[in-house]
Parts: structure tokens; C-alpha cells; sequence
């Protein structure tokens, strides 16, 4: 705790001297990080206006600056939360392309943050290869039996026309 209490001190007094949060984080050793998702919630409960979010922003940073020193455990949560971010986006692209035969902008942006070269293979073409994404509507429904599958007709059916 002295150890936690003396690097707090250090970090509350470059905090007032204007220094990024996010930077002394991006550079931080584990006993800094421990003092600031230790002793940083305070703070914010007290300065933020969202402090819940500000609280699981710096922690989330926090683990990938472990995760960025080989920690395995914060590797293994990393990974965990890219899969299911990875899930929760191709989940949001499908549910639109069925509903609305179209993805937004946000819900593409959902998949381009989850992975680059997943976006970049589906969503992210250019107009010219909006077939791409109504092919792989298509293959999904082949593969799956949702008995009149709304994800075949999305498409228009098994060839492709509207």
C-alpha cells in the first residue's frame, strides 16, 4: 500500500500539472498501473461527469498496457474481449443486412474496429461490390436452417435477384 500511495502521488502531481492520463498510462510500469486503477476511481467519482465509463476506460487501457508487457492474463482477457466485440459486430451487420438489406456506417464501424480485414473483405468495398456482403448473407442462410430464412430473402434468394 506504501508503494501504491507513493507512486499515487506522483501521478496526482503530474495529473495537476496537465500531463494525459492516457499517455502516462500508455508508458506506465505495473506499479504505476496499480496505483492508477487503484487510487483513480476516486478521482473521477469526484471530477467526471461519467465516472463509470471513465473508470472502465482506464482500466480497459490499463489491461492493454499489460497485455502490451506480456502479462498473460491481461493477454487472455484481451483476446476475450476482441472475440466477443468480434461476435457482437458480425451480429449487428447481419441483423441490419437482413432487416434493412443495407449496414450502417455506425454498425460498420463496429466491424472495422473489431477487425481491419474483416471489414475490409465484407462491408468495407466499395460500392461496385456491394454483392460481396449479399453473398455472404446468402452463404450464412444456406448453412443455417432458419425455415424461410429471413437471411435468404434479405438477398432476394439463391441467385441473388431482388
Amino acid at each position: 500500500m506504501a508503494l501504491i500511495g507513493n507512486e499515487w502521488a506522483k501521478i496526482e502531481a503530474r495529473l495537476n500539472a496537465g500531463h494525459n492520463l492516457t499517455k502516462m498510462i500508455e508508458s506506465a510500469d505495473r506499479e504505476t498501473l496499480a496505483a492508477i486503477v487503484d487510487r483513480m476511481p476516486t478521482r473521477l467519482i469526484v471530477t467526471s461527469p461519467q465516472p463509470d465509463d471513465a473508470i472502465a476506460e482506464i482500466e480497459g487501457l490499463a489491461v492493454e498496457r499489460l497485455a502490451s508487457m506480456g502479462d498473460p492474463t491481461a493477454l487472455a482477457a484481451v483476446e476475450a474481449s476482441s472475440a466477443e466485440q468480434l461476435g457482437d459486430a458480425w451480429a449487428a451487420v447481419l441483423e441490419q443486412a437482413v432487416s434493412q438489406h443495407s449496414v450502417s456506417a455506425t454498425t460498420s464501424t463496429l466491424l472495422y474496429n473489431a477487425d481491419v480485414e474483416e471489414w475490409r473483405a465484407t462491408v468495407g468495398q466499395t460500392p461496385d461490390d456491394d454483392h460481396l456482403l449479399e453473398k455472404a448473407i446468402r452463404d450464412v442462410s444456406a448453412n443455417l436452417d432458419f425455415g424461410g430464412s429471413p437471411l435468404l430473402n434479405a438477398s432476394g434468394g439463391p441467385d441473388g435477384t431482388r
